[in-house]
């Protein structure tokens, strides 16, 4: 019997920094999963916290762009990003790593209105927060088939939100430990022989996710860094792009902290990465990135 996994994408606002992007959502089912790693996987990719609250447009299942197309457009044409990392979007990275490990995605119905619940939470819409959060879980309830298959969301703020108050029978996790808790023996791990500096959200050290953190990022690079001056990122959901000079105060040492040899860092909330990236003048990507790079099916 194949794995599977779940996601959930959104079509963002453009900003007056960053010009818009979008996700558009598929489902794979690849041929030929060993049966020796016959598993199932719900993943949930929740970028939710911009796009619930101002009720934007939703990307449509079937979307005219292609994925390359969807990425931040100036994330990739203006010098921030040397291309290290492949020029592809989020779903078709977390997606080529389940692949690898032999994992088959089984999406959610009617993803584009499943949000977790944060971003009305966060604003005092305490009741819209709860019925959303509610919706979500139902879904995945329904998607994992009452918690025999492990729900993957792609950001640990959402994450920790939903795990705040979630049926017992849910298995959820997000990217780090999930990899951590997976992935870590069903792939083959090559170090690359780079320096990357690591993030760890502030919603991740809530969730004792510190040392899996490490560890994930050490297997996958001889040299990690995480710069001690640090912490909280500033970027609170979607202030960053209402206030800034957050931003540039939390993360004001950052660009010296990094170590000359440093030219990429990863995270697990994506706008905690362009923030990141704002303040280092290096890409900060998800640690998926990370791990697809250096991971290769076992024979």
């Amino acid at each position: 019997m194949p794995r599977t996994a779940s996601y959930t994408s959104f079509t963002l606002p453009p900003s007056q920094t960053h010009g818009g992007w979008e996700d558009s959502t598929r489902t794979t089912r690849p041929s030929l999963v060993p049966d020796v790693l016959s598993r199932r996987i719900s993943f949930l990719a929740a970028l939710a916290g911009i796009a619930a609250l101002t009720a934007l447009s939703f990307a449509p299942v079937a979307s005219a762009k292609t994925c390359a197309e969807q990425v931040i457009d100036d994330w990739y044409g203006n010098g921030r990003v040397d291309h290290i990392f492949p020029k592809h979007c989020y779903l078709e990275a977390i997606r080529s790593l389940l692949e690898k490990a032999g994992y088959e995605i089984l999406y959610p119905p009617d993803m584009p209105r499943l949000c977790c619940g944060m971003p009305f939470g966060s604003k005092g819409f305490f009741e819209e927060a709860e019925r959303k959060r509610g919706e979500l879980e139902a879904a995945l309830l329904a998607c994992s088939r009452d918690g025999e298959y492990p729900v993957l969301f792609d950001t640990s703020p959402c994450l920790y939100t939903v795990k705040q108050k979630s049926d017992p029978r849910l298995r959820l996790y997000e990217p780090v430990e999930f990899i951590h808790t997976f992935l870590m023996d069903a792939l083959e791990f090559t170090k690359l022989p780079e320096t990357i500096a690591v993030h760890v959200t502030c919603s991740s050290i809530k969730l004792g996710l510190r040392e899996k953190f490490l560890a994930v990022a050490g297997a996958c690079a001889e040299t990690v860094v995480v710069p001690d001056r640090a912490g909280c990122c500033g970027v609170a959901g979607d202030r960053i792009f209402f206030f800034p000079e957050l931003n540039e105060s939390a993360l004001s040492a950052l660009r010296d902290d990094l170590p000359a040899g440093c030219r990429s860092g990863v995270s697990n909330s994506r706008t905690c990465e362009i923030g990141l990236s704002l303040q280092s003048g290096v890409p900060y990507q998800s640690i998926a990135y990370l791990v697809d790079r250096c991971t290769a099916r076992k024979a």
